[in-house]
C-alpha cells in the first residue's frame, strides 16, 4: 500500500502534515511558538527612532558614516541603511535597548523570514535618552556604531 505525507500551509508558526493511505487520509495541524516576540508598542518603540550615523569598524577603516534610520510601523520597530544593503529589517527586542534583526524575504514567499542572533544592536542611553548603537557580532565584539544626529 502507498502512503503519502505532505506539509501545506506551512507558515513560520506551524503547518499541516498530511498523511494519506489509499482512501484514509489524516491531517495534523502542527503550530509552534515564536521564541522572539515580533511586536512592539509605538510607545516602547519611540526612544529609539530616528536617524543615525553608521559607521563599520575594521583595522585601518576610514569610512565615511553612512545614514541609519530607526522607524515604526506595523506594529514592529524597523532598521533600514540607504547605501549598501537597503533591504529593512524589524528590529526584534530581546531585553531592553538590546534588538536582533528579523530579515524578510518577500520574493519567497509572505511569511519568509529569518530572525538572526548572531546580529545585536545594543542601544546605548545617555540622561535617560538613546544617544547611539554598538552593532555587536556572535563572539561579543563590536563590528560597527551608529550615533544618532536627528528624529526619523
Amino acid at each position: 500500500d502507498m502512503s503519502q505525507k505532505a506539509i501545506a500551509d506551512p507558515g513560520p508558526l506551524g503547518g499541516t502534515l498530511a498523511m494519506q493511505w489509499g482512501t484514509t487520509r489524516v491531517s495534523l495541524r502542527i503550530a509552534v511558538e515564536s521564541r522572539y516576540q515580533m511586536t512592539i508598542s509605538a510607545a516602547d518603540a519611540a526612544p529609539y527612532l530616528g536617524r543615525y550615523e553608521y559607521r563599520e569598524l575594521a583595522a585601518g577603516d576610514t569610512a565615511t558614516p553612512e545614514p541609519f534610520f530607526v522607524t515604526y510601523r506595523d506594529g514592529a520597530m524597523h532598521g533600514q541603511w540607504v547605501v549598501g544593503d537597503t533591504m529593512p529589517f524589524v528590529m526584534v527586542r530581546i531585553r531592553p535597548d538590546w534588538f536582533i534583526p528579523r530579515w524578510h524575504y518577500p520574493s519567497e514567499g509572505p511569511d519568509v523570514y529569518d530572525v538572526d542572533p548572531t546580529l545585536l544592536f545594543e542601544f546605548t542611553r545617555r540622561d535617560g535618552r538613546v544617544v547611539s548603537i554598538d552593532l555587536r557580532d556572535q563572539s561579543d565584539s563590536v563590528t560597527a556604531v551608529a550615533r544618532r544626529v536627528g528624529p526619523p
